[in-house]
């Protein structure tokens, strides 16, 4: 099977060439990007991340900020505890929840309480 040719000179690419280029750094940035999440993930969660330790983590080499604050979204998504998505399991959790841990939000009728007693 005869090698892939890819021209580096803008102007004697192809189109193909170039959407084949673009491809491969666009793989490139999103597989950086999720071995950065698992990294910090795995950091935080043993307690050895920059940020625990007071420090401020160095910009990546060679990534835009968008790219940074894309890394950031994802490792506060992903290091909270996971949505529950069983009705089942979603119900057990509201009905062990006592009026202690409510923070207000919801508010009774108190006639319909009352005239339910």
């Amino acid at each position: 099977e005869p090698y892939i040719v890819i021209h580096r000179n803008i102007q004697e690419q192809t189109e193909g060439e170039m959407s084949f280029i673009r491809r491969n750094i666009e793989a490139n940035t999103e597989d950086r990007i999720e071995r950065q999440v698992g990294a910090r993930i795995i950091e935080q969660a043993h307690g050895v991340s920059m940020e625990q330790q007071g420090l401020k983590r160095p910009k990546l080499k060679g990534v835009k900020k968008e790219t940074e604050r894309e890394i950031e979204r994802r490792v506060r998504r992903y290091s909270q505890d996971p949505e529950q998505l069983s009705a089942g399991k979603v119900t057990k959790l509201i009905s062990n929840i006592t009026f202690d841990q409510l923070n207000g939000d919801i508010r009774l009728n108190e006639k319909k309480v009352a005239g339910k007693l």
